[in-house]
């Protein structure tokens, strides 16, 4: 092409993120046409641009671009006028960093994901599922609604309320109530471990959520999380053509390893507690109602046998995801103590002080508390006392609990080193975290993966005996009486601080009565949050294989950051309640506070009081005072701890 052009860039050197304007002068077409000019920026190949402005003058032709740098590397480009395969003119354009400082950024340590990580998020789920405000929303639905719409949840409900009697007049709402927490407990505290879960599929927004809040430093991005379960579990045995009855059982890997050693040991594939749900009625026939034999009648013996011992299928298919230690904190918080006072008054006992803090309460028949009460009143030679869950506390976790009626205190096997376990684990997380965000350095897990697998010992060791039963059987008695507790009858009784927002309605109602009887005055929040975060911690480490020699430390440290909120909420719920930090620094690995925090709880109590102008309680002692039972004389007696 023949002719003149001039090419004007303002400016040619830029800054990165600023706009540059490219100018071509051109002499006019002789038809007074516009020339196709595109812009092409080099040397790679960019997409050609066409001119923005188009201006027509006297003597020459004007074409105008605007370019952002925001999305252009720093460095120099070509910058080329072409006319289909015709080069008009070129310049150069410089584009610098936005400022003069070279960026640097640094980044934690890239880490695979673990093989752990399904059972963690069913671990989460497991959690949110058993959750007082989720048991809240179910008993309404129950108590005000049309009840419960999930199969499992209504047939396990179903079933209880038909099996579950009472040897009391005018109980039938407690009754209901006892079953139908009974239900939600062994509905979600299960889960299912079967390749499809049908118990347990997950939405992909719960797996974004989950993922997305709990995950950290992952490299390879996750993928739909029902495929890495699938990935996880073990199967056990295969379904058996010959007998529909035999399917495919799959189990996770620790129970995987359990079942492993003791593979001499056939499968139960039912439980004794649900042999009469399978026993057909008897068919009568003829005038004589003569009983027709029975199929079974006629069993061999061997067969029958074979089916009758061996290893509950149950236990290691549907796992039970609880932990004891939840009772524990909630027992610290004084939650059965409040109830204890409220139901003493309730039969009109007066409190051992000279004035009874509780001696306006009144709770009259018309509303439903005041039948619940009666029952529960009723039914409490059925519970759990405090010496049998002190005593499995003990077992479990070497933790004690203070007080006159646990004095002769005798246990067979006590978890002594777990405090001293656990504590070390936490406060090796805290420093794992310290150095994982200095991003100079790699954190080293190799610590925490020994003191992983000391802990999961030490649990395995306490997983017998009481374990099957007693954590869930204190779990539903004390989800009823936060429920209870929680009941809006008791605005009228109890005053409670209304500004303050706690997040579920049975805890002002324990504050208050904490209050009124000079017991803890810490906030039951950090009670519930040790509670709820401890359980969390140590079903990850009680059902995680551990114990396998050559777990790596690359897989204590995706733990240690996957469940960092439950450690740093834990530790800090710990310093609150019982004045002890756990992430403080060490003079020696092994300085770790050993004591129970029973321990704590009593010198706090007893500072407490002789701050109030009390005198200071005996060391090692509690105020705390007991449920309260009739003697055979009929007098009254009262049970102190």
């Amino acid at each position: 092409m023949d002719h003149n052009s001039q090419l004007v860039i303002i400016p040619e050197t830029v800054k990165k993120g600023s706009l540059v304007t490219i100018r071509l002068i051109d002499q006019p077409d002789p038809l007074g046409d516009e020339r196709p000019y595109q812009l092409r920026l080099g040397p790679e190949e960019f997409e050609e641009l066409s001119p923005e402005k188009f201006t027509k003058q006297a003597n020459a032709n004007l074409y105008t671009w605007e370019i952002d740098t925001s999305n252009l590397e720093a460095r120099g480009f070509t910058l080329d006028i072409v006319n289909g395969d015709d080069i008009i003119n070129t310049g150069t354009l410089t584009v610098t960093p936005a400022s003069n400082e070279v960026g640097v950024a640094l980044k934690s340590t890239d880490r695979p994901r673990s093989t752990d990580l399904p059972l963690w998020i069913k671990i989460l789920r497991s959690s949110k599922r058993l959750s007082f405000n989720n048991y809240l929303d179910y008993m309404d639905l129950l108590f005000c609604g049309p009840g419960p719409q999930e199969n499992n949840l209504r047939s396990n409900l179903i079933r209880n309320v038909k099996n579950r009697f009472l040897p009391f007049n005018d109980t039938d709402s407690y009754r209901t109530l006892k079953a139908a927490t009974e239900a939600f407990v062994m509905t979600n505290c299960e889960i299912d471990v079967s390749p499809t879960g049908t118990m347990d599929v997950f939405n992909e927004g719960e797996i974004d959520d989950l993922i997305e809040e709990r995950v950290f430093n992952i490299a390879d991005a996750p993928p739909e999380y029902n495929q890495i379960w699938n990935e996880y579990i073990v199967q056990i045995q295969q379904a058996d053509p010959n007998n529909q009855a035999i399917k495919d059982i799959f189990t996770i890997p620790y129970l995987y390893l359990v079942r492993d050693k003791l593979n001499d040991l056939p499968l139960k594939l039912t439980a004794i507690d649900q042999i009469l749900d399978n026993i057909e009625k008897p068919v009568y026939t003829g005038k004589s109602k003569k009983r027709v034999s029975s199929e079974a009648s006629t069993t061999p013996r061997g067969i029958v046998q074979s089916t009758c011992k061996g290893l509950i299928v149950s236990k290691l298919n549907n796992p039970c995801f609880l932990e004891l230690i939840w009772s524990y904190w909630h027992e610290e918080a004084m939650l059965v103590q409040v109830l204890n006072v409220i139901t003493r008054r309730f039969q009109n006992i007066r409190g051992s002080g000279k004035n009874d803090p509780l001696a306006g309460l009144h709770i009259d028949p018309l509303q439903p508390l005041n039948n619940l009460i009666w029952g529960y009143v009723q039914d409490e030679q059925h519970r759990l006392s405090v010496v049998r869950r002190a005593y499995e506390y003990d077992h479990h976790y070497g933790f004690s609990i203070k007080g006159k009626a646990i004095n002769d205190f005798r246990p067979a096997d006590s978890r002594s080193r777990f405090i001293e376990a656990f504590h070390k684990l936490l406060n090796l997380c805290s420093q794992f975290y310290k150095q994982e965000d200095n991003k100079t350095i790699q954190a080293d897990a190799f610590p925490i993966r020994n003191s992983l697998r000391e802990v999961h010992l030490i649990l395995a060791e306490g997983a017998h005996n009481g374990y099957g039963d007693l954590p869930s059987t204190a779990r539903i008695e004390m989800l009823m009486q936060q429920y209870l507790l929680a009941r809006p009858e008791f605005r009228q009784f109890i005053p409670s601080r209304n500004m303050v927002a706690y997040p579920e309605p049975w805890m002002d109602r324990v504050a208050s009565v904490n209050k009124m009887m000079d017991w803890t005055g810490t906030s039951i929040i950090h009670f519930n949050n040790l509670a709820i975060f401890g359980e969390q911690l140590l079903l990850s480490i009680r059902f995680g294989s551990w114990s396998i020699t050559n777990t790596s430390a690359n897989q204590a440290a995706i733990w240690a950051n996957f469940w960092r909120q439950a450690v740093q909420e834990y530790i800090h719920a710990y310093h609150a309640v019982t004045g002890i930090d756990l992430a403080a620094e060490r003079t020696m690995v092994t300085d770790v506070d050993t004591r129970p925090p029973s321990y704590h709880l009593a010198k706090r109590l007893s500072e407490q009081q002789n701050g109030n102008g009390k005198p200071a309680a005996a060391s090692g002692s509690s105020t705390r005072s007991g449920k309260t039972t009739t003697s055979t004389n009929g007098k009254v007696k009262k049970e102190s701890w």
